[in-house]
Parts: C-alpha cells; structure tokens; sequence
C-alpha cells in the first residue's frame, strides 16, 4: 500500500484548494514564451468587447439605443492592431469579417489565437464537423467536412477556458476603454459607473 503524503501536493494545488481560483491565478506563474523569436503574423489573436458607450442602430420604423461590439485582431509578436469593425451583437460574421481584412491586407497568417465561444467554434472556421449520411456515388469527399480556416493551411489555438489574461488582446482592449471615457457617448462599463450626464 501507498501511503499519501501531503507534502508531495505541489504548493498551488494547495492553495486553489484553500483560497480558489481567483488565488491560484494570482500566484506568481511564470511562463516564459520567447516572443522575440516569432515572426510577424505566427499568431494572429482575436476577441470580441462591449463598448463603454451608448450607439444608435437601425430599428424597424426608427432607431434604438443599444451598446456596440469591436471584433478585433491583433498581431502576438508587434501587438500591432491589424484589423476591427463595430457589430450591434457579436457573432462568426464579425470574425469572418475581421479575417477578411486581415488576410487581404497582411496575408494569411500561421496560427489564429482566440476564444472557446460558440461563434469562434464555427465548423465554418475551423470544420471537424463528421458526416452523418453515406453517400457512395460521390467518392472524393473527405471524411471530415474542413473549415475555411483548415483549406487555407491556418492554425486555430483556443484560449484557456474562462482566463481572460491568457489572450494579450484584453490589454489592448483596456486602452479602448480608456478612449471610451474620452467620449460624450460614454456609459460606463455597469450601471454604478455611468456618468450623471
């Protein structure tokens, strides 16, 4: 028999199981990627954010008040914005709109970084998606049916799960917000923060 020794239990096991998550994301984890050693457009890294300001859209007979979306990419190696537009609600038409610029305007990179949404889980993108009926007169179909993003050779890396600090667009996304604040249309990101006007 194996006796269990808690002092084999790695320290951060310890301490997200005393203190939780948000502590365990607090510890000092150090990844060391080697960013001078990419090319430009290796990784390409997207994500969806509400604006802190207050739009008008196009309604039936009219026009309603409602808080827009960017759809971004950014490069990983120069954290140079390559590509964006404002959707009313965020969706694989944004990000296919976003890809588009980026492709026709940059090429094509090696590797997309971004979110475990349903709208970044497209089978349009990334394919994968097995099909389901056996046709035999057409022979020369793949047995997977393949993504956009797989016919043109591009990698996807799906973010970890619900850690935002693991895309390095959310900081880019933090100097938005600070043009937002700039602007008279601002809102404040929650109700408690809107300004009086």
């Amino acid at each position: 028999t194996t006796l269990f020794r808690s002092d084999r239990i790695p320290q951060l096991i310890k301490t997200m199981g005393r203190d939780g998550n948000e502590a365990f994301h607090n510890q000092n984890l150090i990844s060391y990627r080697d960013i001078s050693s990419l090319e430009p457009l290796a990784y390409v890294v997207m994500d969806h954010r509400v604006l802190d300001i207050f739009a008008l859209f196009p309604a039936r007979g009219g026009w309603r008040l409602a808080r827009p979306w960017l759809s971004a990419a950014i490069d990983f190696r120069t954290r140079k914005w390559l590509a964006w537009v404002l959707v009313e609600t965020p969706s694989s038409d944004a990000i296919a709109a976003v890809l588009k610029k980026v492709f026709t305007q940059f090429g094509l990179p090696k590797n997309c970084y971004w979110d475990n949404g349903r709208d970044y889980r497209s089978l349009w993108f990334e394919g994968g998606k097995e099909r389901k009926q056996r046709t035999e007169a057409i022979s020369d179909l793949p047995a997977q049916w393949g993504g956009v993003l797989e016919s043109l050779g591009v990698r996807v890396t799906h973010a970890i799960v619900k850690n935002a600090r693991a895309k390095i667009i959310e900081p880019a996304f933090g100097a938005v917000a600070d043009f937002d604040r700039t602007l008279p249309e601002w809102c404040g990101h929650k109700p408690g923060a809107r300004p009086e006007r």
